[in-house]
């Protein structure tokens, strides 16, 4: 499923980092645990995206971490095999989403369900949403 064609929750797998993805920026990654090897997988095979959350405590190797509740989609762009012999991956950030509840699998995953994230500005007292809606 994509997230920018949605205006309702949808699950995503998430990939938790210390640095930020942003809105229409390429990130480079290199992928080593078994869960991440076999998200990405998943995502390219069905051409889907995934979710980049920033960690607010703990590591993004091993155990779960504690991390931001909005993100940013990720569609995988690029990949090729690292002179290491890890898995190089580019990534393109999309939609920020908000997320609403998490859980991990069995493998170690984090999952997500996920709305998009909705912006709210005023202007001259007349509150509208990043889609051009008035409230």
């Amino acid at each position: 499923m994509q997230l920018s064609d949605l205006s309702e929750e949808i699950e995503i797998p998430l990939f938790p980092l210390h640095t930020e993805l942003l809105p229409a920026h390429q990130l480079a990654l290199r992928i080593f645990e078994n869960r991440y090897l076999d998200m990405v997988k998943q995502v390219a095979g069905k051409k889907e995206s995934f979710g980049i959350v920033r960690i607010l405590a703990g590591n993004d190797i091993g155990e779960t971490p504690t991390t931001v509740s909005q993100g940013v989609l990720a569609t995988i762009i690029d990949f090729e095999t690292l002179s290491d012999g890890l898995l190089g991956i580019t990534i393109l950030g999309g939609r920020r989403f908000q997320v609403r509840q998490t859980w991990v699998l069995n493998n170690g995953l984090m999952m997500g369900r996920v709305a998009p994230f909705v912006q709210h500005v005023c202007v001259n007292s007349v509150e509208i949403n990043a889609n051009g809606m008035h409230h």
